[in-house]
Order: structure tokens, then sequence, then C-alpha cells
């Protein structure tokens, strides 16, 4: 690792209450930062929760209503004055020595988008969490290596400035997929995407049925909204062989008594069907309009 590497602004968009901004702002102090490197948290709150009172280790700028992720992060990278922005999600933990795995290797001259990893926190050890670190895998390799147009994902996401000022940022009307949008359109603009996966944040897992349910369908809304932009480049979320897989796995999983494994299977088809449904109303309002 060279620590001649250019300067990187952070960027970390937050909505949450005061025990996860202190949290997140715990994580991010934790980076060996070089000269030059900034940290920014976009608070994405009404109040105004992140406390700015380490201003020199941590800029917090305030998002002007209505929430989004998606605004949020346009608003810090906007603060930001170096050539590479590198965005994060607050629920997310970066390796202290996250920004030098970047520059392991030199991106290419032409290279737009540097994709991160993110893997799972073992640390979580609740049932939904083991579930969904046993089915996700590496997320960002996924979508790197996916059959159709490769993208990273904005949980560890490196964008050089240049590329991101010409694309305009994130689209804050999409309800999520902004990042694959923001990829696909770099790429279109002659941009290259690399991959890092030794720069890798872990990702701490929503571990209430209730936050994997809406998870998926924000992702369902999110694959319309994606669709209607690129048409048959951004696939439906399917729903029957999900189901047919996740409740017949079940069934095998309580005769051969692995009861968590039938669980883990239960939660699969809960997963698709809000994902199918999230798409389905997306879709029925885009016909509508």
């Amino acid at each position: 690792m060279d620590s001649r590497r250019p300067p990187i602004s952070v960027v970390v968009p937050f909505r949450g209450d005061r025990e996860a901004a202190e949290s997140l702002l715990e994580a991010l102090r934790s980076l060996r930062t070089s000269p030059g490197d900034q940290l920014i948290v976009a608070d994405n709150t009404p109040a105004g929760v992140v406390p700015d009172r380490n201003a020199d280790a941590v800029r917090v700028v305030r998002v002007p209503a209505p929430p989004s992720a998606r605004r949020a992060r346009n608003v810090g990278a906007t603060s930001a004055d170096n050539p590479w922005l590198l965005f994060l999600d607050a629920d997310c933990r970066p390796d202290p020595e996250l920004l030098d795995r970047y520059f392991a290797s030199e991106p290419g001259e032409r290279c737009g988008v540097v994709a991160g990893e993110v893997i799972g926190d073992d640390s979580q050890r609740q049932s939904l969490a083991r579930w969904a670190r046993s089915r996700r895998g590496l997320m960002a390799r996924h979508h790197v290596e996916s059959d159709g147009r490769p993208a990273g994902i904005a949980g560890n996401l490196m964008l050089r400035r240049e590329a991101w000022d010409q694309a305009g940022g994130f689209e804050e009307r999409a309800r999520s997929e902004a990042d694959i949008d923001l990829c696909w359109r770099l790429q279109d603009a002659g941009w290259a995407l690399e991959y890092r996966p030794g720069a890798a944040v872990r990702h701490r897992d929503p571990t209430r049925l209730a936050e994997v349910w809406r998870q998926a369908w924000m992702y369902g809304l999110g694959k319309r909204w994606l669709r209607d932009r690129w048409g048959e480049a951004a696939e439906p979320p399917r729903i029957a062989a999900p189901l047919v897989r996740a409740f017949g796995g079940a069934a095998v999983w309580v005769l051969t008594a692995k009861p968590e494994r039938a669980r883990f299977k239960l939660v699969d088809g809960m997963v698709a069907t809000a994902a199918w449904l999230g798409y389905q109303v997306a879709r029925l309002a885009s016909l509508r309009r």
C-alpha cells in the first residue's frame, strides 16, 4: 500500500438516534487517514442528531428535508474537496486500513468507479443476522460479476470526483438502486469500473423481521424504478421458484430435525414475497402515471 495516495473524502449519510450517531463517529475516527483526507457525515435527521463537537476530525453537514439517503450523499459530496469520494453506509464498519486498501493498486486513468466489498459482521449472533450472512456472501461481488451490467453498492463505493460531477450524483427520485443506476450511467459515459475485494467493510444486518421485510420491499420498489429507467437490463424479482424452494426446503429441514435451517428457508420466502410485492406496487403506480 502506498501512503502517497491522493486524498479521499469519506461521505456517510446518517438517519438514526444519538446512540447510533456516536457509534458511527467512533467508527469513522478509527480510520487511518492521511493529510488532506476528509470525514463527512450528512445528517439526515430532522433535529440534527449527529453532534459536531469534533469538527476538526469529522465534518457534519445538515441535509434539508425531505429525508433521503440519495440526497444526503449528494449534499455530503457537494461539501467535499478531494478528487476521490468514498461513500459508506452508517450501518457499515470500515477496516482501519480501508482508505489505503482502495489504492493497493492504482486505479486506471479512466476508472471512475471503484467497488469495495461488503461482508457480514460476525459479532452479530442474532438469528436474522446469521440468516443474512448465510445467504449474502460477498455483497459487492454479486453485482460486479453479474451476468448483466457490473456495478458496486453505495455501502462501500469510491468514485472519482470528476466522474461524479459529470453524472450529477445519485438520482434522488429513486426509492433504492440509485447506486446501480449511477454505476451504469458512468460506464455509459465512458468511465471504467474496478473491483477491490480487499477494501472491505462489515455490514450490521437487520435483526427484526419488520426491518428485513422493509428492506426487501424497498429492493422491489427500486428494481421497478430501475427497470423503468433501463428496460430489460434490470431484471424483476422472481416469486414462483423462490417460494417453491423456500417452502420445499423448510419442509425437508423440519423432517430432518434442523429447525434453524427451516426458519432460514421461511425467511427466504418472506423476502422473495416482499420484494415481489414491492415491485408490483411500483409497477401499478408506473402504469397509472
